[in-house]
């Protein structure tokens, strides 16, 4: 379910960041669904260059940067894209 959701983010036509798509794609091949979800639960989440990912069962997924910067408007279009996707998969 993870993997299907960030498979989404990737092959999405958004400009993700050629740093950002490498590092979330090498996740999703190096990367169990099992240890996705572990990694994803840390406190420091899935890291993509600047972002982090976390999931958060019965909720979903959240997005969040370095604090210093602000929350980058990428954060709010990674969150919903996973999230509608996590939405489908739960639903069927």
């Amino acid at each position: 379910m993870i993997k299907e959701c960030l498979l989404q983010l990737v092959e999405s036509r958004l400009d993700l960041g050629d740093n950002r798509k490498k590092m979330i794609k090498k996740y999703i091949d190096s990367y169990e669904e099992e240890q996705l979800y572990y990694i994803m639960q840390n406190p420091t989440g899935l890291i993509a260059e600047d972002i982090n990912i976390y999931f958060i069962p019965n909720v979903g997924f959240r997005c969040s940067n370095d604090l210093r910067l602000g929350r980058l408007p990428m954060c709010n279009i990674f969150t919903k894209i996973l999230n509608e996707k996590y939405k489908n998969i739960i639903n069927s």
